[in-house]
């Protein structure tokens, strides 16, 4: 009798743990699940690349509030097209006229 006891006893742990295991697994799937979506952003890189007043705007906004708007979907791609701007239009400045190297005293 003893012996079934003790059985009984270490299935009933086993038992509870496993109860609360499964528990926590569920509650945390139904928060994963049930979490917000993040929101679409309204343009596109292409789109504040191509409309440098919407991207000004938009950039403003942005830099006004980093806080609560710096990682939104906007705000990345505002920041990229605002990059690949900067990067064009280095490309199109004349090429620098560096002196010749001066030479070495003998």
């Amino acid at each position: 009798m003893l012996l079934d006891e003790r059985s009984h006893e270490a299935f009933h742990g086993t038992f509870e743990t496993l109860t609360v295991a499964l528990l926590a697994i569920g509650v945390t799937l139904s928060l994963v699940c049930c979490s917000r979506q993040p929101e679409a952003a309204r343009h596109t890189v292409a789109e504040y690349g191509a409309d440098p007043a919407l991207r000004r705007e938009q950039f403003a906004r942005c830099a006004n509030d980093p806080g609560a708007l710096g990682n939104t979907p906007d705000c990345v791609n505002v920041r990229q097209a605002t990059v690949l701007e900067g990067n064009k239009s280095v490309r199109d400045l004349p090429p620098v006229r560096l002196p010749a190297p001066a030479r070495p005293r003998e």
